[in-house]
């Protein structure tokens, strides 16, 4: 009788910690993908936040045309390595820069970052399924149409864009 309570109990915890461990898998999988799975056909037509360079409120609007929007922070060490390639698809392509917090101007300053960007909130990034960073969405006419997590590539901008 006391072994076969044991095996019951023993079961019951194996149980219990297989559903944690899918639970876990889950959810860091649905972290990693979340914007890729959600965000195509959602609608964003401007962002608010500050403007890191003056500190001052400002809206960007994305209803029109292309463009391509890169989520990041200054804190991320990848976000700031591909900034001067975003510096240098911001001479062909339309560019936009949606900063999450903590802020640090020095950082900022020393990306010498030559397309528009703004300080969002927590907010912000939440509604958008944003939990990698960097991440990149090409919006055209206020619709977001693509998704790529981590670091942009060429042959990426090349498909979003039609050029090499």
């Amino acid at each position: 009788m006391e072994k076969e309570k044991s095996k019951k109990k023993d079961r019951i915890i194996t149980i219990a910690i297989t559903a944690v461990i899918v639970l876990l898998l889950a959810y860091n999988v649905f972290s990693y993908y979340g914007a890729q799975l959600t965000l195509p056909g959602t609608e964003i037509a401007n962002v608010s936040g500050v403007d890191p360079a003056t500190d001052r409120a400002k809206t960007i609007d994305l209803s029109q045309g292309k463009v391509l929007v890169n989520f990041w922070a200054t804190w991320c060490g990848a976000c700031v390595k591909e900034m001067p390639y975003l510096n240098e698809i911001s001479k062909k392509h339309r560019v936009v820069g949606i900063m999450k917090g903590p802020f640090s101007g020095q950082n900022y300053s020393a990306a010498d970052i030559n397309f528009e960007n703004v300080l969002a909130g927590e907010d912000f990034f939440n509604d958008f399924t944003i939990s990698v960073l960097p991440t990149s969405v090409l919006i055209e006419n206020g619709v977001i149409t693509e998704v790529h997590v981590g670091m942009i590539t060429k042959s990426v901008v090349s498909d979003w864009f039609g050029s090499k």
